[in-house]
């Protein structure tokens, strides 16, 4: 009898055990034709509800605020490297035309026939 009460205690604690470490499922929903590249701002409802308590509410919709806010300067700072990246190409683009229209006028004083596919 007490090999019984002592399997049924430790099945007891053991369940209580396993299911209190078990993470909490995260639900979402979104408009999946939304095209989220043309927003550019975002807020949260004031009325939200986490079923948390306060403290940790406030920290995950703080994390989630950093998230965001990480993500829209990440992609500003893409928008500029490419920007930069198109302008640089321009100039190597006209340098190369300067460079090879200086040459072929080299090239024409110096008497010499040249063929241009």
């Amino acid at each position: 009898m007490k090999k019984m009460n002592f399997l049924l205690s430790f099945l007891v604690v053991s369940m209580l055990f396993l299911f209190s470490c078990s993470t909490p499922k995260i639900m979402y929903d979104y408009d999946k034709t939304a095209k989220f590249s043309s927003y550019k701002t975002f807020d949260f409802y004031p009325e939200i509800q986490l079923y948390m308590n306060e403290l940790d509410s406030s920290r995950i919709i703080q994390q989630v605020e950093n998230a965001m806010l990480n993500l829209q300067t990440n992609q500003l700072q893409m928008a500029k490297m490419l920007r930069e990246a198109e302008v640089d190409l321009q100039r190597n683009q006209r340098l190369e035309r300067q460079r090879n229209f200086n040459q072929s006028s080299n090239d024409g004083r110096r008497g010499s026939t040249r063929a241009f596919s």
